[in-house]
C-alpha cells in the first residue's frame, strides 16, 4: 500500500537561497520542523527577501492526513509591504480585504511603509465536515497602528460561501492614510489630522 507522509516521523532542518515555489521567489529561507504522529511542528521558519519582506513563523499542524487543525505564530517586518501584499491578493483573491488593500497600497505611495506585524491564524474543524478559521493581527504601517480580528467558518473548498467576521481598527496622525486604508479616495499630502476607525 502507500505509505503516508502523516504516518512517518521526519526531522527537517534546511537552509536555502534562492528559493522558488510556484512562481514566488525569496532570497533566503531557513526552516527546522519535526513530523511525529501527524503532528507538523515547525520550530523555525524565516525567509528573508519575499518581496522586499522579512517573515518568521512558527506552527503547530495536527492531522496531516485528516481534518487540519492546529496555529501558526507569524511577524513580518518590511520597508514598503505594497509588493507583499500585491502577491497575495494574487494569490489568495478569496480572502476579504486583500485585494482592496493591495490596490490602495498600488495608488497611495507610503501606506504600507516600514511595516511591522504581528499575527496569530488558528483552524480546527467545527464537527459538520468544514473548518473554522481565527486571525488576530496587530502592527505598524505607513505611520499608523492597526489591529484586527477575523473569524470565518464554512468549506475550504469553497472560500467565497464562508461566513465572515471581521473587526478592523486603525490610528493614524494622517487621516487621509486611514482613507486609503478603508478604500476611499485619498491623497497623501499630509493636509488632513491625526484620526482613528
Amino acid at each position: 500500500g502507500r505509505t503516508r507522509l502523516a504516518e512517518r516521523n521526519l526531522d527537517l532542518k534546511l537552509k536555502a537561497g534562492p528559493v522558488e515555489v510556484a512562481g514566488v521567489t525569496a532570497d533566503t529561507v531557513d526552516t527546522a520542523m519535526r513530523l511525529r504522529e501527524g503532528v507538523l511542528e515547525v520550530d523555525r521558519l524565516q525567509i528573508g527577501g519575499l518581496e522586499g519582506a522579512e517573515i518568521s513563523a512558527t506552527a503547530t499542524l495536527r492531522d496531516l492526513g485528516g481534518p487540519l487543525s492546529g496555529s501558526v505564530d507569524a511577524t513580518m517586518v518590511a520597508g514598503d509591504a505594497a509588493p507583499l501584499a500585491a502577491l497575495l491578493a494574487a494569490r489568495l483573491p478569496d480572502v476579504p480585504g486583500l485585494t482592496t488593500l493591495a490596490t490602495q497600497a498600488a495608488v497611495y505611495p507610503g501606506l504600507l511603509a516600514d511595516a511591522e506585524i504581528g499575527a496569530v491564524v488558528g483552524i480546527r474543524p467545527n464537527g459538520d465536515g468544514n473548518r473554522d478559521l481565527s486571525v488576530s493581527a496587530q502592527g505598524d504601517a505607513g505611520g499608523g497602528r492597526f489591529g484586527l480580528t477575523l473569524s470565518a467558518s464554512g468549506d475550504p473548498a469553497a472560500p467565497r460561501h464562508a461566513r465572515v467576521r471581521l473587526n478592523f481598527t486603525a490610528q493614524n496622525d494622517d487621516a487621509s492614510a486611514l482613507l486609503a486604508l478603508h478604500g476611499l479616495p485619498a491623497a497623501p499630502l499630509g493636509l488632513v489630522g491625526a484620526a482613528s476607525s
